[in-house]
């Protein structure tokens, strides 16, 4: 009986020996290179490059890595003082975009959702608009604007939907 390999092997010319190999290397570098929790510090560089965002924090680091100014997600990776991944996540959701308010600091916003895509000031304001886009609960693509006062931090924040078609991914 001929198994798989031995059938591709036939079609393409090639050992089954050296088809098993290639299939066992491909899947080991798969696994090798999709770092997430326990990740170490080397394994995302490799793979992501440098983070967008570093913010130091008591318990290690939270880096940030953004999908570009078009994209719609922006991961913030918790490393601890070992250089070691223990939670990463998409901080650009509908509950975490809720937490962000009036009198919250610069900083705490971007401790939080990571840097904007966008920036605009506003002379006349004494204001910068931080803005971000994501995907909300329901699929659609959204711009969620953070209004970053000179003094006082967050003054507010507004979102609309960019789209009319829902993500049906």
């Amino acid at each position: 009986m001929i198994n798989k390999a031995e059938t591709v092997a036939k079609f393409l010319r090639i050992s089954p020996v050296a088809i098993t190999a290639t299939l066992c290397l491909s899947l080991l570098n798969a696994c090798a290179t999709q770092p997430g929790v326990g990740a170490t510090e080397t394994a995302l560089r490799r793979l992501y490059g440098e983070p967008h965002l570093a913010i130091r924090l008591d318990s290690g680091a939270r880096w940030f890595y953004t999908s570009g100014p078009l994209g719609v997600t922006t991961y913030a990776v918790d490393m601890n003082k070992d250089g070691i991944a223990e939670r990463v996540q998409n901080v650009l959701t509908d509950t975490m975009l809720e937490k962000i308010g009036a009198g919250i600091t610069a900083e705490a916003v971007l401790a939080s959702i990571g840097p904007p895509y966008r920036q605009v000031r506003f002379n006349n304001l004494g204001a910068t608009a931080w803005d971000y886009r994501y995907r909300d609960i329901w699929g659609y693509a959204v711009e969620f604007s953070v209004m970053v006062g000179d003094k006082y931090g967050v003054t507010s924040t507004v979102s609309r939907r960019i789209d009319a078609i829902r993500n049906e991914h």
